[in-house]
């Protein structure tokens, strides 16, 4: 499940398809880094990676790697 929210540009919800090993984790990232990423990839299937929700996050697709930081969120 994605949210997302923003006082500039309002509130999403949506259901992406995963298949999803291991523990329940919420992660809180940037929108932007996170949307750099996928704009630019291809292939249908992305790996994320997550240790953790304060770890890096890694990405993966066929050779390609990319890190992103999580963000702490407010309150």
């Amino acid at each position: 499940r994605i949210i997302a929210s923003g006082a500039e540009v309002g509130d999403g919800d949506t259901w992406v398809p995963a298949e999803i090993k291991g523990e329940e984790v919420q992660i809180n990232f940037n929108h932007v880094y996170l949307l750099d990423i996928l704009k630019v990839l291809t292939e249908e299937k992305v790996t994320l990676c997550i240790r953790d929700a304060e770890s890096p996050v890694r990405i993966d697709v066929g050779d390609f790697t990319h890190l992103i930081m999580p963000i702490k969120p407010r309150g």
